[in-house]
């Protein structure tokens, strides 16, 4: 008996015993009450469908919003012992607002909408296709990608947004001749699990490669959905045969998949969207994603677009999304992440009565990927720190397909475990028998001496906040990037808390010593907090930006 049924089945169970039936009728009561309570599903669902078929509600898309206003330091400000702003004595920096991103309150954050930048200039190079990865589609390939000259051995192409229609996020590049050579351990009894059909495959299932991995769905949804058009009435159409088809095999798959391979709701969406454009065309194939994820309990709607009647999805984050044209329905916003310009469209204003939870773009847990690695070095000269470490290219090419997010997505990120060991491993001998000031200074002189600065859009052409690893794997980064690593670093290897000072158009870090140091510093909950700023090179910690002292900056806290 399935877990979902013991709820009824609980309460059938007294009333079994009351009416006293024979123990051989017993099963063809438990079947006939299960019966009646798939009609109610079933009935729910059909209250959706005939709530589907009334007109839609017009839509005029929101704006969306861009986190960069003013462009931050074509240079990476210098520190200059001998100006007088730096002769200052310590300060107490203002703060604006502290937005405490530990809860889910917290990290649906008190935004303000920036003003806009629609006018994205093309990146320099673009990244040519995995050939062993097939990624998730639905934004079209740059016309020439461009090769670029970096100082490891890296090839770091550039990401393409997630947040432009006419771009689709190229694959990453691997150069097998530089590639570090993969250990053969020695051959081990297959799992049970790598029998299952999910894994191994079987009739009734097709391939699908995510990110360097091999699945094997069911095939159960393949060709089930046609659109005789776009209006209610075709749309409802569609999502009926899709209830009539053998739909629910390919469910738990993806539940399978969820809890043991994707780990992240994010994941999830970029599968279902991949296998809805392996089993149908365009405009069917984007009924089927708000039909799997709806009943997977997450919510996504169809809409129809004014002016060109194609249809589009717009999904329901848990964080404010950047870039991506959204508008808000019953003080839930939902998002295009194929948009970056507003348009006018019309939405069904519900979802399937299962979708009741929001896309949780939280990346605590990374999904299972290709074990492809390329080596990077970095090193910072003055107190000699040289880190060698190696980078998983799956997951780089996996971040490309992640719009622009609320730092806590970036800052709470979880890091590569070889990546880690071996970073951590490099810098601990650096600062062993230091104390946490000097070791501090030593992870922040790493920060700002050990990469290349450059804004995003110099690099990119659009804004890009880097996850940890990605530093390591682009030729060069900027202010909110080194804040994110030396955040990192800071808790990783020193075990002390660390808040984001987000200005206008900059990003530093201040840390909570266990000691009373002297510096620049803001009043955290009553708690002292040094600046410290990975930008700003060769200033030690307690040395704000001059320019900086004066603006308030509101404080993350992760």
């Amino acid at each position: 008996m399935q877990i979902k049924y013991l709820p009824l089945f609980a309460l059938l169970v007294p009333l079994a015993v009351q009416a006293e039936p024979p123990m051989d009728d017993f099963d063809a009561f438990i079947t006939g009450s299960m019966k009646q309570f798939d009609a109610f599903i079933t009935e729910a669902n059909r209250e959706y469908l005939n709530f589907m078929r009334n007109p839609w509600k017009e839509y005029q898309g929101e704006k969306p919003a861009v986190k960069r206003v003013t462009p931050e330091p074509e240079k990476a400000p210098v520190f200059n012992p001998q100006s007088q702003e730096n002769k200052e004595p310590p300060r107490r920096l203002t703060i604006r607002e502290i937005l405490d991103l530990t809860t889910a309150e917290g990290k649906q954050g008190k935004t303000v909408d920036a003003t806009p930048v629609f006018d994205i200039p093309e990146p320099s190079a673009v990244p040519e296709r995995l050939p062993s990865a097939t990624p998730p589609s639905g934004f079209r390939k740059p016309d020439r990608p461009k090769k670029i000259i970096i100082r490891d051995t890296v090839k770091a192409p550039q990401p393409s947004p997630l947040i432009n229609p006419d771009r689709r996020p190229a694959s990453i590049p691997v150069d097998t001749s530089a590639t570090r050579p993969q250990s053969r351990p020695s051959p081990k009894p297959a799992s049970p699990r790598s029998q299952e059909p999910l894994y191994a495959g079987g009739q009734g299932r097709k391939r699908i490669n995510f990110f360097g991995i091999d699945y094997y769905v069911s095939d159960g949804l393949d060709h089930a959905v046609t659109l005789t058009g776009v209006s209610e009435d075709a749309v409802t159409a569609a999502f009926e045969s899709l209830y009539t088809a053998d739909y629910k095999p390919l469910l738990e798959d993806l539940r399978t998949l969820r809890a043991n391979d994707l780990h992240n709701d994010w994941a999830l969406y970029l599968l279902v969207k991949q296998i809805s454009e392996m089993f149908a065309d365009r405009d069917e194939s984007v009924v089927m994603r708000q039909f799997l994820l709806n009943s997977l309990g997450l919510r996504a709607r169809v809409a129809r677009m004014a002016d060109t009647g194609r249809l589009s999805l717009l999904v329901a984050p848990t964080v404010q999304l950047y870039g991506c044209q959204y508008v808000t329905d019953g003080g839930t916003r939902f998002y295009d992440v194929e948009a970056s310009r507003p348009y006018s469209f019309y939405m069904c204003p519900k979802e399937a009565p299962d979708a009741r939870r929001k896309i949780d773009m939280s990346m605590s847990r990374m999904p299972r990927m290709g074990g492809q690695r390329k080596n990077a070095v970095r090193t910072a000269p003055r107190f000699g720190t040289t880190v060698q470490t190696t980078l998983p290219l799956q997951k780089m090419e996996f971040y490309n397909h992640i719009p622009q997010c609320d730092y806590s997505v970036y800052a709470d990120a979880q890091v590569d475990s070889e990546f880690s060991e071996r970073l951590l491993s490099a810098l601990r001998p650096a600062i062993e028998g230091k104390n946490k000031k000097e070791a501090a200074n030593i992870l922040l002189d790493f920060c700002q001496n050990g990469f290349e600065y450059a804004t995003d859009p110099q690099q990119f052409g659009y804004e890009k906040p880097f996850f940890a690893e990605e530093l390591f794997f682009y030729p060069k980064c900027d202010c909110e990037d080194r804040s994110i690593l030396f955040r990192y670093l800071v808790k990783s290897l020193l075990n002390l808390d660390v808040v984001l000072l987000d200005y206008p158009n900059h990003i530093a870090t201040a840390v909570k010593f266990d000691e009373d140091y002297s510096g620049d510093h803001v009043m955290v909950n009553g708690r002292k907090y040094i600046v410290c700023d990975p930008t700003y090179m060769g200033a030690s910690i307690g040395m704000a930006m001059p320019r900086f002292k004066n603006v308030a900056a509101n404080v993350l806290k992760f």
